[in-house]
C-alpha cells in the first residue's frame, strides 16, 4: 500500500510541475496585464465604500443642451450639497489612490471627482466653482482637443492655471479620443496605438512639467491587449466608464467610476455615492 501511494503522488507531483511550467508565461503575462501584484499594497479594498464619480460637462443653467452628460450648475452644485449632508469629504484621486486604509476611508467618508474631455466649460464655468467651494478634481484630456488660443476653447495656458491652482489634476485621456478597441482590431499600426497613449502622455507631461501616472479610456472600451500597452507606456492605473464599486479584486487597470447624467434626482445621486 505504501508503494502504491509512492506510485501515485510522483506522477501527480510531475503533473503539476508540467501545468506550471507550460503556464507559467501566461500567467506572468496576465500578471503585468492587470498589475495583480501591485494591489497587495494598494489597499484598494477601500474603494468597497469610496465612490469615484464621473462628469463630462458642466454648463449654465440657460444652456440648452440635451446630452445626458451635460450637467447644469446649480444640479451640480446640489451634489455639493448632497455630499456634504452625508457627512462625505472631496479628496483627491491621488490621495484615494495612495497606500492609506484608514478607518474613515473604510467607513466610506470620502468621494472623488473626476472629468472627460475637453470642453471649454471645464474653465469659464466650473474652474469658477472649484476655487469658490475649494474641491480638489481630476481631469482627464485628450490632447488634440486642446487649442492654441482662444476664449472658446480650453487652451495649455488655462490648464497651466488651474494645473497651478492646486485644485485639478490634468491627465491623459490620449490624443485623439478614439476608440482603441476598433483601432487594435481595424488593423492600424502600432504606431498609431503608441501615438495615442504615450506621445499624448509626453505632450501633458511637457506642456504642465509634470508626471501623468493616469490614464482614462475614450469610450471607456478596452481589452487585454489595450491595457497592457497602457501598463507598458508607463501608466499606474488606467480607468473606464465601467458602472459600479471597486474592491480588492478590481483591475488597478480598469478601475471604475459612476457616470454622473443630467436625469439623476437627488435620491438616485445619493443611492451612488453612499
Amino acid at each position: 500500500m505504501r508503494n502504491a501511494g509512492k506510485i501515485f503522488i510522483i506522477p501527480f507531483l510531475s503533473l503539476m510541475i508540467s501545468f506550471f511550467v507550460l503556464h507559467i508565461g501566461e500567467v506572468d503575462l496576465k500578471a503585468v496585464a492587470n498589475g495583480w501584484f501591485e494591489k497587495k499594497n494598494d489597499h484598494l479594498s477601500v474603494f468597497s465604500k469610496f465612490p469615484i464619480l464621473l462628469y463630462h460637462n458642466i454648463i449654465p443653467d440657460e444652456e440648452k443642451n440635451k446630452s445626458a452628460y451635460a450637467v447644469k450648475v446649480s444640479q451640480f452644485i446640489r451634489h455639493l450639497d448632497v455630499i456634504k449632508e452625508l457627512g462625505m469629504r472631496i479628496v483627491p484621486l491621488e490621495y484615494a489612490l495612495g497606500e492609506i486604509a484608514s478607518d474613515d476611508l473604510q467607513r466610506g467618508k470620502y468621494v472623488v471627482l473626476t472629468f472627460d474631455d475637453a470642453y471649454e466649460n471645464f474653465y469659464s464655468v466650473l474652474f469658477p466653482l472649484i476655487k469658490k467651494y475649494k474641491i480638489p478634481v481630476t481631469l482627464f484630456v485628450y490632447t488634440d482637443g486642446i487649442g492654441l488660443s482662444g476664449k472658446k476653447v480650453l487652451t495649455w495656458k488655462k490648464l497651466r492655471e488651474m494645473a497651478g491652482s492646486g485644485y485639478v489634476d490634468i491627465q491623459c485621456h490620449s490624443r485623439r479620443h478614439v476608440d482603441l478597441i476598433s483601432m487594435s482590431s481595424g488593423g492600424d499600426s502600432p504606431k498609431r496605438l503608441y501615438d495615442e497613449i504615450f506621445n499624448s502622455k509626453r505632450i501633458i507631461e511637457l506642456q504642465l512639467g509634470k508626471p501623468v501616472k493616469y490614464f482614462a479610456l475614450p469610450y471607456g472600451r478596452y481589452g487585454d491587449d489595450t491595457l497592457l500597452s497602457l501598463k507598458l507606456a508607463g501608466y499606474s492605473r488606467v480607468f473606464t466608464t465601467d458602472f459600479g464599486r471597486n474592491n480588492l479584486f478590481t483591475n488597478n487597470f480598469a478601475i471604475k467610476r459612476h457616470h454622473i447624467k443630467s436625469s439623476y434626482s437627488d435620491e438616485v445621486f445619493k443611492s451612488t455615492i453612499k
